[in-house]
């Protein structure tokens, strides 16, 4: 299956959101998770995040994004990065509870080291309360600005806070701050 996420930063989220959702009902073939910020972690730029899925989905996304209101593409309001992805699972949304997004601009010399990190931390975090499931997408362009993408379902910001907090969580957070990442609270719209 293919995945392209788009990711915004826009002063109206509202409007953004509304127009995706009125522009998705004409396409029947994609799958579609809309992700906005609600809590910045660490240098959260983005203010929505949206994964697409599906079959021709470059063809569907373009199609979509020429149906998009013009305004949205300018200095305010404007496609802040776009990757053709393939390695994770589609998940479905409908659930409570938050979501960690979290862009890693790191370059392809990174990508081995970054996941074995987040190998190594997701095995420590699926123990923890309040944890559903992860995601990790990789960048299939050439040269894009985040190699990968981490989206993560927690029960609530509490548990994913606590367990982030923990102890057997700090080597994997000062293992992190080698790497230009950037994480935020989001809600599923």
């Amino acid at each position: 299956m293919n995945y392209i996420i788009d990711i915004y930063t826009t002063d109206n989220i509202s409007r953004l959101c509304r127009c995706l959702s009125d522009n998705l009902f004409n396409s029947s073939e994609l799958g579609v998770e809309i992700y906005t910020k609600f809590k910045e972690v660490k240098d959260a730029f983005y203010d929505v995040l949206v994964v697409y899925k599906g079959a021709d989905i470059e063809h569907e996304v373009k199609q979509i994004s020429n149906r998009v209101d013009p305004s949205f593409y300018c200095a305010h309001d404007r496609v802040a990065c776009r990757i053709a992805i393939e390695l994770g699972q589609f998940q479905d949304t409908s659930e409570s509870g938050c979501w960690l997004i979290n862009p890693f601009e790191i370059t392809t010399q990174q990508i081995p080291d970054v996941i074995d990190m987040w190998d190594k931390a997701k095995d420590d975090l699926i123990h923890k309360p309040g944890f559903v499931h992860a995601r990790l997408f990789q960048a299939l362009t050439a040269h894009p600005k985040y190699n990968l993408i981490n989206v993560a379902h927690w029960v609530s910001e509490s548990t994913f806070t606590k367990a982030i907090e923990a102890e057997s969580y700090s080597s994997h957070k000062q293992r992190s701050l080698q790497y230009k990442l950037h994480p935020a609270l989001c809600k599923s719209w």
